[in-house]
Formats: C-alpha cells, structure tokens, sequence
C-alpha cells in the first residue's frame, strides 16, 4: 500500500470553530472546506492532516454521532514545548494542563479543541532511568481482555468535551447557587437546600456529591450527582440519585461523565453492583444507562409517604 495521507475525521456541530482553533494555535492550513466538511493540513515538508465533519453529513459512514471526547487524543510533537506553552498562555489559549515534565519521557501541556478532542503537546526528552523496565516484554493476558460492559470506567478527574468531575469537599457560595440553579431543572416542585442543609450533604459518610465543571466556562457547575454507598447484612450496595445536567450543557457527555465516576468510585469501596432509577419517559437518560451497562431489575419498587 502507497499511502497518500492519513488523518481522523471528527464528527462535530462545531466545524468553523474548531477550523479557527487549529488554524490560530496549530497553524493548519484549510485544504477543502464545504458545509459539512473541513480537510485541515500542516504546512508543505510537515506531515499532519486533520478533518472535521458536520453530523448531518451525508456520508456514512460513520453514523450521524459527534464525537464525545472519550478514547482519543491528538499529539502535537514539537521541538520545545516550553516555548510553545508560553506562546499558548501569552495569547489565552484554553490550556488546561499546565506544562510538565513526565517521568516516561515527555514534557508536554494539554487543551481540549472546541470538538472536545484532548490534545497533548509534547516534547520528547529522556526518561527517569529505569522507569521504562517495569513495562518490558509482553502485554500480559489479564490486560488484554475486553473489560466487562459498564466496567471500563476512566480513572481520570477530566472527562468528555472539557468537562472536570471531582467529588464535592467543601460547602461555599458557589456551590449552593450552583445547587439553586440545577435542582429546579431536576424537580421544580423542590425547593434548593440552604447551606447548612447542603453542608449536611456532603459531609454525610455514606454520601459523595460529584461535580461536573466546564473547564471551558472559567470551571463553571454545569452538573452534580449524590452517590450512597452503604453497607447492609449481604452486601455493599450503592445508589445514584440526584443526576442533573445544565440545561446550557446538555448533549456535551456531563450526565455519563458524572454516571462513571460514580460507578468508578462506587466499585473502588467495594459496592457488587450500583442501581439507580429512572423515569420511563426519560428517553435520553434510560438509553445512556443501558449502554454504560446498567440493566432493569425484575423488581417491584415500593414507595411509603405520609
């Protein structure tokens, strides 16, 4: 095979933004553009291709889903990063991950495009002597086999489209206008816990609240999710309730960001299995769940009121 060229296609709503993006940061050249599509290159003697395709586009496949941010980065390499993560911050880049130096062998700084695609700009430089030993020979069989449906869960606070999940530590004014605003989108009828009732909440042992914030909005709450790990006489078991997303965020993964750090943290304090509810009515949420591997139980499920 006499290759020509090579380069993803990412599926986006987002295709003149992103185009500004690579061409202001990256200097990437426009090399077809139509409505729904946008061939991106390197300048001549480079080697770097980079498309864009509009998810109404007519050709499929691949299907019509954008992208969502999850099992992909792109790499810059270039010959000092240093220079470049000041060039990026001296004219407001977007960085998230400030410049470092990584024991494997690269110093490198990291941003999301405005598709939700992690980049990593990276310089290669010597390794920590013998850090590379551990991992020689062969990947071993365990590693190999596919993880099981809803347990392949990122360990990493940031998830999809620039979104940063951490669990709630402190109670402060930020996060009880943030509960203010979110809880009316989640139950109208319930009015926000003040602060004091919000500080019981969190600080609950058996409770973790998570936060989605936008790392693109100045780490705005776009998002939250009570996690309830409990032990009883057969088991460690484990609830979510509570899961909303900003109506300004919806579509950009928050919810199934939220939903596997959940399931990540829920599993790491030993709970068999994690259950949660949902409306029937609610398309969306009951579609994510079941491919985050969540299955309906064979149960009646009773509620007592006075």
């Amino acid at each position: 095979m006499q290759l020509q060229d090579f380069y993803p296609i990412v599926v986006t709503e987002h295709l003149a933004s992103c185009r500004d993006f690579y061409r202001r940061w990256f200097d990437l050249q426009v090399v077809f553009e139509a409505s729904w599509f946008i061939l991106l290159a390197s300048r001549a003697g480079e080697r770097a291709s980079l498309a864009f395709m509009h998810p109404g586009h007519p050709s499929a496949p691949p299907g019509p889903e954008p992208f969502r941010g999850e099992g992909m980065c792109l790499e810059f390499q270039v010959a000092d990063a240093r220079v470049e993560h000041e060039r990026f911050v001296r004219h407001g880049a977007p960085v998230v991950m400030p410049l470092r130096d990584e024991p494997f062998g690269q110093r490198r700084f990291g941003l999301f495009d405005p598709a939700g695609v992690w980049i990593d700009v990276v310089e290669q430089i010597e390794p920590v002597a013998g850090w590379w030993d551990r991992y020689a020979g062969p990947i071993p069989e365990a590693e190999r086999a596919v993880p099981e449906a809803g347990r392949d869960i990122p360990k990493g606070p940031v998830a999809a489209g620039g979104i940063e999940i951490a669990a709630a530590g402190t109670v402060d004014d930020e996060l009880v206008a943030a509960f203010g605003r979110l809880l009316p989108q989640l139950s109208p009828s319930t009015p926000a816990p003040s602060a004091d009732a919000l500080r019981g909440i969190v600080q609950a042992p058996a409770n973790t609240v998570l936060v989605a914030r936008d790392l693109r909005d100045e780490r705005r709450i776009v998002g939250t999710l009570t996690l309830v790990v409990f032990r009883i006489p057969t088991a460690v078991r484990a609830w979510i309730e509570d899961v909303v997303v900003d109506e300004a965020a919806r579509g950009r993964g928050v919810g199934e960001a939220l939903s596997r750090e959940a399931v990540r943290r829920a599993l790491a304090h030993g709970a068999q299995t994690v259950e949660l509810t949902s409306r029937p009515s609610r398309d969306a949420a009951n579609r994510l769940y079941r491919r985050l591997g969540f299955a309906p139980r064979d149960t009646n499920v009773y509620r007592y009121g006075p």
